[in-house]
């Protein structure tokens, strides 16, 4: 799989750069776990200063997603941020 220990072809031992991304693919998910936990706590009570911290953190979600090799996360966050911006945070 993707965490696997040997590099893309199955064959060899990852190189040098592979194991940089998986780190950096891990930390990813880690902040963006943490990101999406406080989403759902802002979005339990939208004050004013919440729903503005909200389309932040989506719309950084939006960006890094994809950066990261996860379309899927910033399909998700795109929609949250478009429903925040136009005003209808359910």
């Amino acid at each position: 799989g993707p965490m696997s220990a040997t590099g893309p072809e199955g064959g060899r031992p990852p190189t040098d750069r592979e194991l940089r991304l998986r780190a950096l693919r891990r930390a990813f998910l880690v902040e963006a776990d943490l990101e999406r936990r406080e989403l759902e706590r802002l979005l339990g009570s939208l004050a004013a200063d919440d729903a503005r911290r909200a389309r932040k953190l989506a719309h950084d979600l939006r960006g890094s997603g994809g950066s990261y090799g996860f379309p899927e996360v910033s399909a998700a966050a795109g929609a949250l941020e478009d429903a925040l911006n136009a005003g209808a945070p359910d």
